[in-house]
């Protein structure tokens, strides 16, 4: 007969949590929602690159791409992400092309996870298509139907390297921001 007194307790720990979370995807995925419900839930720092970037510029992404250009803003992008590997205990919302930097996207490998989310090109549309301040919402053009095809041919051609970046891909269609952050927390600590 088994004697439990004479048996040592197992010790069960709770799943770790990475250090980094990195939310990518496209614009209108709903990092900067998800990643502010992810971080309360695990009780972790939110910082929303773009916000930082325009904070330290002193002005919209938009207005930094007519001003100074996408490549001045694709390197102060790559700089905060260096910074941001360095810290600990934060869920960042990453610009939706930081993963067109192969030097970024060897970083968000190396100190995520990235957590690519992924809805249709018609769910992430519909959440843009009136923001004035989406370089690439294509608001130049007056037909709807032309923007809508541009932005969707856009995405398609990023999706692969997002799918590359990610270490973790989370489909939001359908789905609230408390649901989505629910299910990556669920998925980082099986």
């Amino acid at each position: 007969m088994l004697n439990t007194k004479d048996m040592a307790p197992v010790m069960v720990s709770a799943p770790k949590l990475p250090q980094r979370i990195f939310l990518i995807g496209f614009m209108g995925s709903g990092k900067t929602t998800v990643g502010r419900h992810l971080s309360d839930l695990i009780n972790y720092d939110f910082i929303d690159m773009d916000s930082k970037i325009e904070t330290d510029e002193a002005m919209a992404i938009r207005d930094i791409f007519i001003r100074r250009g996408e490549h001045h803003f694709r390197n102060q992008e790559s700089r905060l992400l260096d910074q941001l590997a360095e810290q600990t205990n934060i869920v960042v919302s990453c610009g939706g092309g930081i993963i067109h930097d192969d030097i970024n996207v060897e970083r968000l490998k190396d100190n995520g996870p990235a957590v690519f989310l992924d809805g249709s090109a018609k769910l992430l549309f519909e959440r843009v298509k009136n923001d004035g301040n989406r370089p690439f919402a294509f608001l130049d053009l007056g037909d709807e139907a032309q923007r809508f095809a541009k932005f969707a041919d856009l995405y398609e051609k990023r999706r692969c390297h997002y799918d590359e970046a990610s270490q973790l891909v989370i489909k939001v269609d359908g789905k609230s921001p408390s649901q989505i952050a629910s299910e990556i927390l669920n998925a980082l600590t099986l």
